[in-house]
């Protein structure tokens, strides 16, 4: 899929690929993404949620002419100290080994970190109590503050999975009827901020989806029919490799379930 400034993604067998003029910015769970809000200097965030050892990775557009670069691990206290400092990226690129769940942020040798460094100071959410039908998805909506934080991830956490669960993309699913608190806690400093999530019904556990065309790559369109011996089922589906969401493409049938989509491989 192409998108302006030299964007685009693509799905693979190791996950879904994004690149920038052709270099990779991220490759499933292993992200070499630049720190657009950082205004003074070129940065970059490196993060891997398994790990991995001696990748090389393209800098991005904003990097031409720097020669060397400095690599500090991202935790809740002032990065004064690199973990790393002069490792030499004169040919515009850098091998790392990421451990699994780490984050490091690369700058432009001599940069000073430690003044930039933004701790959070506050998380809030805008919705602090939703009433969902089972089955149903919601994303929640954080704020930061400050804006500019340097270390913006949050961990998401439900006090009631079995009720409704969230994602790490603070996605919201209400599986049967009850409460739960959905909780989500900055990585820097543990600010939190909670919504009350209260499921009405119960959700029906539907018939696995049958498609009528094998996984894989294509080189022409081609139409699929999905399928559930759920009566009156409604299937979302996406064709870009994203999860499906209520808000998805939606087919319903009073009956057997079953749709016609077409899908273009990229």
């Amino acid at each position: 899929m192409q998108f302006s400034d030299g964007v685009t993604t693509e799905n693979t067998a190791k996950g879904v690929v994004i690149k920038e003029d052709g270099k990779v910015l991220a490759e499933g769970n292993d992200y070499f993404i630049p720190a657009l809000w950082n205004e003074d200097y070129p940065e970059v965030i490196a993060f891997s949620k398994s790990g991995y050892q001696n990748r090389t990775w393209e800098f991005p557009r904003g990097w031409e002419g720097v020669k060397a670069v400095d690599v500090y691990e991202i935790t809740g206290n002032e990065m004064a100290e690199p973990a790393m400092s002069g490792v030499e990226a004169g040919d515009g690129r850098i091998t790392l080994s990421v451990p699994a769940g780490k984050g490091y942020s690369i700058v432009p040798a001599g940069a000073d970190m430690g003044r930039k460094f933004k701790h959070v100071q506050e998380v809030k959410l805008a919705e602090e109590n939703l009433t969902l039908e089972a089955g149903a998805r919601k994303k929640l909506h954080t704020q930061i503050v400050p804006e500019g934080a340097t270390d913006q991830g949050i961990r998401w956490h439900s006090s009631n999975p079995e009720v409704a669960e969230v994602s790490n993309a603070s996605i919201v699913t209400a599986k049967t009827a009850g409460t739960a608190v959905i909780t989500g806690t900055s990585v820097d400093g543990g600010k939190t901020a909670a919504c009350t999530i209260t499921v009405q019904g119960n959700m029906e556990k539907v018939a696995p989806l049958s498609p009528d065309k094998a996984s894989g790559s294509y080189e022409e369109p081609i139409v699929v029919s999905l399928a559930t011996a759920t009566e009156g089922a409604a299937i979302h589906y996406t064709t870009d490799g994203t999860e499906p969401t209520a808000a998805s493409l939606c087919i319903r049938r009073s009956r057997r379930a079953a749709s016609e989509a077409r899908a273009q491989t990229v």
